[in-house]
């Protein structure tokens, strides 16, 4: 009866001197013990860190450290308060990451009582105590880390993404008429104007796991999917008739649109403070271009060629894309994001004739389609 009344005190004991250890790092929400992590799921935003175990000897807590701060890549401390050490893993930017970290290391520790050298697990909902006595011959502390067969949590996501997009086309311009005119004319196509940019898509993660013994250990995840992107920009200006600078006779209104389907990759790094997640992407796939042109005479100006609007053209490219961006977890199934990405999407033309008015070039204008583009998204992560 003595003995069990003073092991429910060492349990009250414990309890009581982890909770007093939460303060001193009160940016993170604690999970207590591995196996409770492994099983983590909440609404609530990170950081998170896990309490892998309490000792009364900082030995055996130094010992547990190295051991799991050898296998993954995320901080690994040890906290001391009163007679206690406990060992902290974290800040973790998310529930998810707190199961994988849980799933890819079980411990198993031989403790003798007399030290009270114990593994403290303990949840919120139903606080408990795991004392394992070790036998009468006295057996120094033993640490296991083993990854259970499947560790990673993975899963699909959905994202739509909004911003603005500015284009590079081609500055110098020319209207190629039919030969037997003689006549070209020019513009030049000026400005950086920011217009609406928009996507969405779908994607599969992978979260890898932590170990520095492997080559991909900066990395946190990658992601592959498939994105639908919409793009567009206007530009207006002077048009000079025979390419003469006398001859600013006509105004020019010229709309470029790209639509795109990308097979994108993002490849996720681990967090910095407050859960960010920085993260790099590229993406190949084509793209549909289209350019619209109209010819405006001035008022008063009697100018020949006078009003046309060239058809719409459209023209399928290869498209690739860079960029870099920031993550941060809004709750266990919303992540936003900002992202900047540098696009190729190839050419755009118009077409050469307008059926209204008769006017017909010799060939179509052409310009270069790129644009820098800086767009905010939310991800709904399934399951």
């Amino acid at each position: 009866m003595n003995d069990l009344i003073l092991k429910r005190l060492a349990v009250l004991n414990l309890s009581l001197s982890l909770m007093a250890i939460v303060p001193k790092i009160s940016f993170a929400q604690a999970i207590y013990g591995l196996d409770k992590a492994s099983h983590f799921n909440t609404t609530h935003h990170g950081p998170f860190s896990i309490y892998a175990g309490a000792f009364r000897s900082e030995h055996s807590a130094n010992q547990l450290r190295d051991k799991i701060a050898a296998r993954i890549h995320y901080p690994v401390r040890v906290i001391a308060t009163g007679q206690l050490h406990a060992v902290v893993i974290g800040p973790l930017p998310s529930p998810q990451v707190v199961r994988a970290a849980g799933n890819s290391l079980t411990s198993t520790v031989a403790l003798k009582p007399n030290k009270l050298n114990r593994i403290a697990r303990v949840s919120h909902e139903q606080p408990k105590q795991n004392i394992t006595s070790s036998p009468s011959r006295a057996t120094p502390p033993k640490v296991s880390l083993l990854p259970p067969a499947n560790s990673l949590a993975n899963g699909i996501s959905a994202t739509v993404l909004i911003g603005g997009s500015s284009y590079t086309l081609d500055k110098q311009q020319q209207v190629f008429f039919p030969a037997e005119t003689f006549r070209t004319d020019s513009f030049e196509v000026d400005g950086n104007k920011i217009n609406f940019a928009s996507a969405i898509g779908i994607a599969y993660e992978k979260i890898l796991e932590s170990d520095k013994n492997k080559p991909w250990n900066i990395l946190q995840s990658i992601s592959l999917g498939v994105n639908a992107y919409y793009n567009e920009s206007s530009r207006n200006g002077s048009v000079y008739e025979y390419s003469l600078p006398d001859f600013n006779n006509a105004t020019y209104d010229m709309k470029v649109k790209s639509y795109r389907v990308m097979l994108d990759t993002e490849w996720v790094l681990h967090s910095l403070s407050f859960g960010v997640m920085p993260f790099v992407e590229a993406g190949i796939g084509g793209a549909q271009n289209t350019l619209r042109f109209q010819n405006i005479p001035r008022p008063n100006i009697g100018a020949d060629g006078g009003y046309y609007n060239l058809s719409n053209h459209a023209s399928t490219h290869f498209a690739y894309e860079l960029g870099a961006g920031l993550k941060i977890p809004v709750n266990n199934h919303f992540i936003a994001s900002a992202r900047y990405l540098f696009v190729d999407t190839g050419k755009a033309e118009s077409g050469i004739s307008d059926n209204g008015t008769g006017v017909l070039l010799a060939s179509p204008l052409k310009t270069k389609v790129q644009s820098q583009s800086v767009l905010f998204g939310l991800s709904y992560l399934f399951g």
